[in-house]
This record gives C-alpha cells, structure tokens and sequence, in this order.
C-alpha cells in the first residue's frame, strides 16, 4: 500500500512540475513587477510576450534572471538588480520558465572568444535583413543592445541562431531549419564571436 502511494504522489509530482523542472510559485511577484509591461498572463503589453515557446526552448533560468537584475535600459526596462533582493528574482524567473511547455533545445555548452574576422563579420550580414545591419533592430529585436547581450550566454545564443525561436517567423540556421542558408556549429560560433567583440566596443 505504501508503496503504491509514493508511486502515485512521484507520478502527480511529475505531471504539475513543468518540464524545465522548477515548480513555479504562485506568481505574485510576477503580477507586481512584470504585469504592468508583459501582461498578466504574459503574452505583452507595453513590453514583449515572455509567454512564447520559442522563446522558453532557447534559453535558461539564467537568461530571465540576468534580463530582470540588469533590464533593458535602452528599451525601456529597468534593472531591478539593487530593488528587488535576488532570491526574488530568481523566483520570478522559476515562474516564467515554468511556462514551458516542451524541453529546452540542444546545442553544446561553450563559450566563444570575442574576435572580429572577415568570416564573423561576412555572415553577420545574414542577421541584419531582420535585425538591422548594424544589430540595431528593425522586424526583429535589436542584437546589439547591451542589456540583451549582458543577460545571454553563449550557447543561449548558439541554440537560437541553430533552431530559430519555434513559433516565430525567426528559421533555425542547421540543415533543414528552412533560414536563409546552412551554416555549420563553426560558423554560427564565427557570428556569437563577433557579436561578443562588437558588445566589447560599445
């Protein structure tokens, strides 16, 4: 008996815990310092969906707990890093990646060297239709912005230019994603690489 009773509460543990792992909070914290600009339930406002999967699958915990201590100062956000303790933070972020709904996307965890080459900078090029020619912006979010790149990690960054953001007009550049050509794991680290020097020169 008691052995079927584990089995059952292990099962409903599995079946409430979202896939990220994290049991997310009652999202009162949310609702206080997020809502007003991603809405309520998180799909925008004044600010960006944070409710997207494409957005969830490809990137980490860390990801939306660097983007709330460190905000976006030139789009508007505020850093909350200072006003809001970290352990609160962190559970915000649980809460928002408690939103996904299937796993996280593979891509090797690596870091780049900064490094500015004629190849880095040539394939850069395939950002800006969407993204601005300088990373700026235009249809989709700006790639250069400080805040963005102080809060991504490398193979954050790598998943997104590999799969694309699923749900989103943004193609995945690995063989058969459907972008606007196939590039290789080494060339894709050739583009963080040379994002990373341009945010070293801002």
């Amino acid at each position: 008996m008691k052995i079927i009773l584990k089995s059952a509460i292990l099962s409903l543990a599995l079946t409430v815990l979202p896939v990220t792992g994290f049991a997310a909070s009652d999202g009162s914290l949310y609702l206080k310092y997020c809502s007003d600009c991603h809405g309520k339930d998180g799909l925008g406002a004044r600010a960006p969906a944070l409710k997207k999967e494409g957005l969830l699958r490809t990137v980490g915990l860390d990801y939306f707990i660097n983007s709330i201590t460190l905000g976006r100062p030139t789009r508007g956000c505020p850093a909350h890093g200072g006003t809001i303790p970290d352990e609160e933070i962190k559970e915000i972020a649980v809460y928002i990646k408690g939103w996904q709904k299937e796993a996280t996307l593979e891509a090797p965890e690596r870091d780049v060297t900064p490094g500015r080459t004629a190849k880095g900078e040539d394939l850069f090029t395939l950002c800006g239709g969407c993204h601005g020619l300088e990373g700026e912006g235009a249809m989709g979010p700006p790639l250069l912005d400080p805040g963005f790149l102080a809060s991504i990690s490398d193979t954050d960054l790598r998943r997104t230019i590999m799969w694309g953001r699923p749900g989103t007009p943004m193609k995945g550049y690995l063989q058969g994603m459907g972008g606007l050509a196939t590039l290789t794991e080494e060339e894709i680290d050739e583009i963080i690489s040379y994002i990373r020097y341009r945010e070293s020169k801002q």
